[in-house]
C-alpha cells in the first residue's frame, strides 16, 4: 500500500513516552487515529491525546482484526515498551491467536511480533516504520555529549559492540553490560535497565554499556530506544558510560539525556561498525549464508 496513500491510523501504544510523542506527530501529518492501548499505563499516557482509545488486552487478535475493519484502518503503528516478560505470563488467547502461534517454530517475541505484522499485511493493512512519526530521534555517530570517552572506554567499546550485535542477532537482548575488557551482564528477557543494574553490582559500578539492534531488525517494531530512565539507572548503579548504535537508536529525551550525562560526567556516544577501535563489519562467506 502506498504509504501518500494512508490516512487512518491505529496506534498500537505500549508504555513510555514514544506513544505521546507520535500521536502528536501523527495529528500533525494530518493522520485519523484510533489509540489502541496495550497497557494500563499506555491508556493513562494516551489518555489526553484526543483520539479514540481502546484498552486492549494481549492475546485479543480475533479482536482486534475485527475492530480495525469496523474502524477502517488502513495503516498501523506499533510504539513503547511492552514488557516482553508479558508474552510469557499465562495472557489469554483468544481463537486466531492459539491458531496462529502453534504455527510459529519459536515463540520468541521478535517472532511473534513478525507474525502480528504479517497478519495485518495479509488483511490489507500497511504496518508504519516508527521513524515516520519520531523524525529527528535518532542517535547519530560520534561523542553526543560534551564528555569525551578514555582509550579504556573505546576499548570496552570494541568487546562490547560486537558482541552485542550477536546477541542482538540471536533474539537474546540488545545490551550488554562490559568493564576492563570482561563482560559483566548480558540483557535477557529482564530488560535494559535490569541488566544494567546487575551488571553495576557485579562490577563496582563504572561500567560500559552498549545498546544495538540485530542485522535483521524490523523498523516497523524492533527500533532500539533509550531515554533519562536508561542513564539515571546507570548513575544509580555506580555510573559509567552509554554507547548506542547510530542510525537506529531512538533517544527518546535527546536534550534532557545529554544534560543529565554531562552534568554526571558520563560519555553518551553513537557507535557504528569501524567507529574508533570499533573493527570493520565481518563480512560473510557464501558457505556461511
Amino acid at each position: 500500500m502506498d504509504e501518500r496513500e494512508v490516512k487512518r491510523l491505529a496506534v498500537f501504544a505500549g508504555n513510555g513516552r514514544l506513544p505521546r510523542i507520535a500521536l502528536k506527530n501523527a495529528a500533525r501529518l494530518g493522520f485519523d487515529v484510533l489509540v489502541i492501548a496495550l497497557t494500563d499505563q499506555a491508556k493513562e499516557l494516551t489518555a489526553d491525546s484526543g483520539f479514540p482509545t481502546e484498552r486492549l488486552s494481549l492475546g485479543k487478535v480475533g479482536f482486534c482484526m475485527r475492530l480495525l475493519q469496523n474502524w477502517g484502518a488502513d495503516s498501523v503503528l506499533f510504539i513503547g515498551k511492552v514488557e516482553k516478560s508479558a508474552l510469557l505470563k499465562g495472557i489469554s488467547l483468544d481463537w486466531l491467536a492459539i491458531k496462529e502461534l502453534v504455527k510459529l517454530k519459536e515463540r520468541s517475541d521478535r517472532a511473534i511480533m513478525t507474525r502480528i505484522v504479517e497478519i495485518l499485511e495479509e488483511r490489507g493493512l500497511a504496518v508504519l516504520p516508527q521513524t515516520r512519526f519520531l523524525q529527528g530521534m535518532v542517535a547519530e555517530v560520534g561523542v553526543l555529549g560534551k564528555v569525551k570517552p578514555n582509550r579504556r572506554i573505546m576499548r570496552d567499546f570494541a568487546l562490547a559492540f560486537p558482541l552485542a550485535k550477536r546477541m542482538a542477532d540471536e533474539g537474546v537482548g540488545q545490551t550488554v553490560v562490559v568493564k576492563g575488557g570482561a563482560v559483566v551482564a548480558v540483557e535477557a528477557m529482564e530488560g535494559t535497565d535490569v541488566a544494567i543494574r546487575r551488571g553495576g553490582e557485579l562490577a563496582g559500578g563504572d561500567v560500559v554499556v552498549v545498546k544495538v539492534a540485530g542485522d535483521d531488525y524490523d523498523p516497523r517494531f524492533d527500533l532500539p530506544t533509550v531515554g533519562c530512565e536508561t542513564l539515571r539507572t546507570l548513575a544509580e548503579s555506580g555510573g559509567g558510560t552509554l554507547g548506542v548504535e547510530a542510525g537506529v537508536t531512538i533517544l527518546v529525551e535527546r536534550e534532557e539525556m545529554l544534560a543529565f550525562a554531562d552534568e554526571h560526567k558520563m560519555p553518551l556516544v553513537g557507535l557504528d561498525w569501524g567507529y574508533g577501535a570499533i573493527p570493520q563489519k565481518p563480512q560473510v562467506r557464501d558457505e556461511e549464508r
